[in-house]
């Protein structure tokens, strides 16, 4: 959580991100991966703690990625944003190196993100991003393992996991691990403390 917050008071800038820290400042605008990996940490981090303050980061996140990165024509995310660095061509890739591919990772978080919101545009979104890769995925399957996921996790029929109680209760605690345990493809869960 520590990194989390270090990461929203320093890098987080007038919603764009920056990508270095050294001197005791953070400079130069981050690209897609960057932004990909930490809205995935983000909403981690909300699926962990129930913080509020994590999902509104991860959303406030995803739109500036979408208005920087997001081709809303063919669909899928550009590695640099709108208005960067002057380029000959702006790429798109699927496919993972050493790190999963930006555009996989953007695919899954948009789909985590249409199950904890219902906001139908993520979901839209998603699809369109991996339609955009269907064919390379077809032709090249071991080379796009994260879009593979991708397309695994919007396949799959999840099962709603809805707690409420107190959360600090040794039974919730228990009742709220156990289907993740029994191998349920329970996803984004939600939970609700406290009366009211």
């Amino acid at each position: 959580m520590r990194a989390g917050e270090f990461v929203l008071a320093r890098f987080w800038k007038e919603d764009h991100l920056l990508r270095r820290w050294a001197g005791g400042e953070a400079a130069f605008g981050g690209v897609l991966d960057d932004y990909a990996y930490l809205l995935q940490g983000f909403l981690d981090l909300y699926e962990t703690t129930f913080e509020e303050r994590w999902i509104t980061a991860a959303l406030a996140l995803n739109e500036s990625v979408i208005a920087q990165f997001y081709d809303s024509g063919q669909g899928g995310f550009f590695f640099t944003p709108e208005g960067g660095e002057e380029l000959i061509a702006r790429g798109k890739s699927g496919f993972d190196n050493a790190r999963p591919s930006g555009n996989g990772i953007m695919a899954l978080n948009l789909l985590r993100l249409y199950e904890l919101t219902g906001d139908k545009r993520h979901h839209e979104r998603a699809r369109k991003t991996l339609d955009f890769f269907g064919a390379r995925v077809t032709a090249s399957a071991l080379g796009f393992s994260t879009i593979l996921n991708a397309l695994d996790f919007a396949a799959s029929k999840p099962r709603s996991v809805f707690l409420a109680g107190e959360a600090g209760l040794p039974a919730f605690r228990i009742t709220f691990q156990d289907p993740r345990r029994r191998g349920w493809r329970a996803r984004e869960p939600a939970m609700r403390t406290g009366g009211g």
